[in-house]
């Protein structure tokens, strides 16, 4: 992360995610996470850093803008709508407070 601390996917099959803060157990090793299809145990595969919401907020906030541009001559209303109701709901999640999304997968996938 300190050398591109604007990325917002890490990926590291079989590696080991990045947490806040100290855990008392990694993810996937009990037997009730195990894979449901085959039993396999389950391993990191990615997460998603809280600079997602971030990178996502900006490039919604300049889509905005340009479809603002275009509503001011007469076009573009429908999409600056939906670019507006896309804001809306990540505004509603960047509200939460989340440090990291942890996708496991199974170790034989």
């Amino acid at each position: 992360v300190a050398r591109s601390p604007q990325q917002v996917v890490r990926y590291s099959f079989g590696g080991t995610p990045l947490w806040l803060k100290a855990r008392d157990k990694e993810p996937g090793g009990g037997d009730g996470e195990r894979c449901g299809a085959c039993g396999g145990r389950r391993v990191f595969e990615m997460q998603l850093l809280p600079t997602l919401l971030t990178q996502l907020q900006s490039r919604l906030g300049h889509l905005l803008a340009e479809e603002r541009k275009r509503e001011a001559g007469g076009d573009g209303g429908e999409t600056a709508e939906g670019v507006r109701s896309c804001m809306w709901d990540l505004s509603r999640v960047a509200s939460g407070e989340w440090g990291t999304v942890v996708v496991m997968s199974c170790e034989a996938d």
